[in-house]
């Protein structure tokens, strides 16, 4: 290769590189949080505890439970 071509390769190969490097910063930036993501879509746990646990004892999950994993509080939190 000619001085030139290799010139013109370096500098196509750090253009190259500075312009991902400058897109995922980017991508990174854009992420939506888990609140918006909350709120924006529907999430369904399939995995609720909360029939089990009522079940064999009475727990009143409109306020914090400590008792599991589900509670009206965290649900609304997100």
């Amino acid at each position: 290769m000619s001085f030139m071509k290799k010139y013109l390769f370096i500098i196509a190969a750090a253009a190259l590189v500075a312009s991902c490097s400058s897109s995922a910063q980017q991508k990174e930036q854009e992420k939506p949080t888990g609140k918006e993501l909350a709120q924006k879509f529907i999430i369904v746990d399939g995995h609720v505890d909360v029939p089990y646990r009522l079940k064999s004892e009475w727990e009143d999950i409109s306020k914090e439970a400590p008792g599991g994993n589900f509670d009206y509080p965290r649900a609304v939190e997100g």
